[in-house]
This record gives C-alpha cells, structure tokens and sequence, in this order.
C-alpha cells in the first residue's frame, strides 16, 4: 500500500524522527505485534504529522507563549482568589457535601480549597517559566480536569451560584464553616463550567503542542 501525500511529506521533513519511534515500537515485536503496531500508527500518522507540522511553524514560539500566558494567568488568579476568600466554590462543595451526608465534608473548606490553591499558584508559575513549561502544563491539567468532574458530580453541578451572597457570610469563612443555602448568591450560571471546559481543553492543547517542539 503506498504512503499518504500526508505521511510522504512527514517523512520528507521528520523521516528519521518518525522511523526512530517506529523502530523502537517494532523491536522485539513478533509478526502479529508488528503487524498491529504499524496498523496502529497508520491510523495516528496524520495526528502526528499535523503536531509536528505545527510545532515546527514559525509563528509556534509566540502560540506557545499565549498559551502559557492564559495558563499561568489563569491559574495563578485563580490560585490567589483561594487564599483572599474570594473563590466561593469550596465552601458551597463543603456545604453540598455536608447536605449528601459525605464523610469528611468539612476538610473542603478551607484545607482542599488551600491545597488547590497551592497547586494553581505552583502549576501557573511553572507555566511562565520556559524552562518548567512542559512540567507545568502537565501539572496544570489536575485542577481543570478536577474542576470539571466536580461540576459534573453532585458535590457541585453544572449550574453554580454566581458567588457570595451581599454581604458575604465572614463569620463562617472566618470559621471555615459551616455553610448554609443563604450565603450563597441566588443568582445561578453555568459560566464556572464553561470557564473550567475551555481551560481543559487549552492545557490539553497546550500540552500536545509542547510534546513536539
């Protein structure tokens, strides 16, 4: 079976990248193995070729640190918001939780919410640092891909208070709870899903594109 003008051209630019990786996949490997092995990457060789086409573009450098700007700003606002009691998202889990009856509820607020905090500040600051940046966006997809399982579990959902309600309930944030349906704005959206989906899916992204560079 002849090559794809896809693959042709890959292997024009990449050949001995490619035929490395192909090699060692191959090695050892009977003749079924081998035989699925280049099934496999037949079926991937367009996938690759497109990422390693990209990665080598000339505009990949200034893609590679827009991503990491949005990344690392994201996280990192999103980290100091744990810390400034501005995030209300753990303590209306802890209070979710608390009404499901979860055991341990109450270590949300304020130990996880510090605990995710610490990271998105860790994985944000890696990010910024081309050094670290591989690192940090492989880091940087536990609390995106954290925040989208919680909001599609009972413990949070879709649909999110829009924040604190006027004034904010200090006396509980002070004491890390308990939380009541009250302190929570009565206004709903599911706009911290949104947020939490795209990001994802830019880490995700983010995280392609730094494997190939």
């Amino acid at each position: 079976m002849g090559q794809s003008p896809v693959r042709m051209y890959g292997a024009k630019l990449y050949g001995a990248k490619l035929d490395a990786r192909e090699g060692d996949m191959l090695k050892g490997a009977g003749p079924l193995k081998a035989a699925r092995i280049q099934t496999i990457r037949h079926r991937y060789n367009v996938i690759d070729i497109t990422l390693l086409i990209l990665a080598k573009g000339t505009n990949m450098a200034l893609l590679r640190w827009v991503a990491a700007l949005v990344l690392g700003g994201f996280l990192i606002l999103f980290g100091v918001t744990k810390f400034t009691g501005g995030a209300h998202i753990f303590p209306y889990i802890e209070y979710k939780a608390t009404a499901l009856e979860v055991p341990l509820a109450d270590l949300f607020f304020p130990y996880v919410n510090y605990a995710v905090g610490l990271l998105e500040l860790g994985a944000g600051a890696l990010i910024l640092l081309p050094a670290t940046r591989q690192i940090g966006s492989l880091i940087a997809l536990v609390p995106f891909l954290g925040a989208v399982l919680f909001h599609l579990s009972p413990l949070l959902g879709v649909v999110t208070p829009d924040g604190y309600a006027s004034p904010a309930p200090a006396a509980a944030l002070q004491a890390g709870g308990p939380f009541l349906a009250e302190h929570f704005s009565a206004g709903a959206s599911p706009s911290l899903f949104i947020i939490a989906f795209v990001m994802l899916a830019i880490a995700i992204g983010n995280a392609l594109v730094l494997r190939w560079r």
